[in-house]
């Protein structure tokens, strides 16, 4: 997927175009009803816009999820539509088939066609980009649509699908005041993408007491990370068929959880022939996690990890691909955990990063952090030195002392977008 001066300004267009309508609609319409939201959905057949449809939701790790197995099934042949959020540059990039986005012009025609469709409902900014994307992908007739989550599960526009396979990559503490402020609650709410005689994916190594005696209770056949796929070495990993049959996949690639969950996902959704086709190819991480940039000499490594699950498998990935020490640069939204990301962040452990350095460096929008703002707090740094700066400043500092220690920008995607565009902006960027 690229990126340039022109499809930005497009797609900067057609998210004013959306917002425009939004507001507009706004004025006129109540509460949201996800129950209303379905009813029109299925009365419209959008509930089904492919022959296989997979739900990815979690709380970390779908995207990278949806990506891996949105590139198994194109290796196996397959037309693939695919929805992920947030975006990092341009509103489009939520919404692809066979890895291109959707025409400016053809997403503002098909905001117009929801806005029509769904008149008597209240509809959110990610209702309206979701049912986009499902008249997209019926129109360009995909042979699958794999569905992103957007919060939670149960009541999100996502869910309104009828998935053939549900994938659960885990559950952490985020949005605790829209999910709960428990890991179980959360969990109730994330479990609901899960459909009875459906398989349903579940991720994390660690069983999950409310999915397991969800599924249990609903008639849903649960395959968990660690028992029913997995990782079996550095390079190789492990899947099973729906009946319990495993097969080993020799030189995956790849060995993290969020490899082995698209590649147990993709043996479901594919057959035999597609599934051997599909995983004997290399995959690439979608932009802004673990991703690993040289601009002239120096290390960069990129990530939206944006919660203190996240931040901690960030640390540890980082290590685990030998990355020991850092320079970290960080900057998230103010409503997030901004406290408990910063401890993990700066925690001591043989196994995660070494902080060599720390800046603190605000964040834009709405929702963001002013730099005085992030002075004024107390902030858990477990004895580290920190600084701030703007990233701006910050990044330009960094590429002019040249450091040969890797530099580390993570937290929101709108600090991580912006830090990715100034480091490309330099002309000798090699991505790895």
């Amino acid at each position: 997927m690229r990126t340039n001066a022109l499809s930005l300004a497009a797609g900067i267009d057609a998210e004013r175009y959306l917002l425009d309508t939004i507001q507009k609609r706004s004025a006129s319409q109540g509460a949201r009803s996800f129950t209303q939201l379905q009813s029109i959905v299925e009365s419209v057949e959008l509930s089904r816009v492919a022959p296989r449809q997979v739900i990815v939701g979690g709380t970390n790790g779908k995207s990278t999820v949806v990506t891996y197995l949105a590139q198994l099934c194109r290796n196996a042949g397959l037309k693939v539509g695919v929805t992920t959020s947030p975006h990092l540059y341009s509103v489009l990039e939520r919404v692809r088939v066979n890895d291109e986005t959707i025409p400016a012009s053809q997403f503002e025609a098909l905001v117009h066609d929801v806005d029509v469709l769904v008149s008597d409902v209240s509809l959110t900014y990610f209702d309206v980009v979701t049912l986009v994307a499902l008249r997209y992908f019926k129109i360009q007739q995909v042979d699958i649509a794999i569905v992103e989550v957007g919060l939670g599960g149960r009541l999100d526009c996502a869910n309104v699908i009828d998935p053939d396979v549900s994938v659960l990559t885990n559950v952490a503490l985020d949005h605790q005041d829209r999910l709960g402020d428990t890991v179980e609650l959360i969990s109730h709410e994330k479990v609901r993408i899960a459909r009875p005689t459906r398989p349903f994916v579940y991720g994390e190594g660690t069983p999950n007491k409310v999915v397991v005696e969800y599924a249990a209770s609903h008639n849903i056949p649960l395959l968990q990370n660690d028992r029913d796929f997995g990782a079996t070495g550095s390079r190789t990993a492990f899947v099973s068929t729906i009946d319990g049959a495993v097969s080993t996949i020799i030189e995956s690639g790849d060995s993290t959880d969020n490899f082995c969950t698209a590649l147990q996902t993709a043996r479901l959704i594919l057959d035999d022939a597609e599934f051997a086709a599909a995983s004997n190819a290399s995959l690439r991480d979608p932009q802004g996690r673990l991703q690993h940039v040289r601009c002239d000499g120096q290390s960069w490594w990129f990530d939206v990890a944006h919660n203190p699950a996240a931040i901690r498998y960030l640390r540890e990935q980082l290590c685990a691909r030998g990355v020991h020490e850092a320079n970290v640069v960080f900057g998230c939204l103010r409503d997030k955990d901004i406290a408990s990301m910063l401890s993990e962040l700066t925690s001591q452990s043989t196994e995660r990063t070494k902080l060599r350095s720390l800046t603190l460096v605000p964040s834009q929008g709405r929702r963001g952090v002013a730099l005085e703002t992030l002075k004024s707090m107390q902030l858990p740094l477990n004895g580290s030195s920190f600084s701030f700066g703007k990233l701006a400043q910050t990044v330009e500092e960094t590429q002019r002392v040249r450091t040969k220690v890797p530099t580390v920008v993570c937290g929101s995607f709108e600090v991580v977008a912006r830090a990715m565009k100034q480091v490309r902006e330099r002309s000798q960027v090699r991505e790895t």
